[in-house]
């Protein structure tokens, strides 16, 4: 039983992770293409907001403002979701 019961938990958290990935992809994709592009080059990308600055032609102030604001928009949106856990 306790074998049983391992594995539905394991199952549990399996498709509990899975939905907040939906969740933060759907998130992601209602930030405009600037805030997407920031957000990738500095935590995929791990560029610093210098280099981002560069590659984009804004100020490096620029950069940390629309992060920013995008991490905010995202912090919002998934408000429900850290509420329920």
């Amino acid at each position: 039983m306790a074998a049983v019961r391992k594995a539905r938990e394991h199952v549990d958290e399996r498709l509990s992770r899975e939905s907040e990935v939906g969740m933060l992809r759907e998130a992601i994709l209602h930030l405009n293409d600037q805030e997407r592009t920031v957000l990738s080059l500095y935590y995929f990308e791990e560029l610093k907001s210098a280099d981002i600055a560069d590659v984009l032609g804004i100020s490096e102030s620029r950069v940390s403002q629309i992060r920013t604001k995008a991490l905010g928009r995202l912090r919002s949106e998934l408000a429900p979701m850290r509420a329920s856990a």
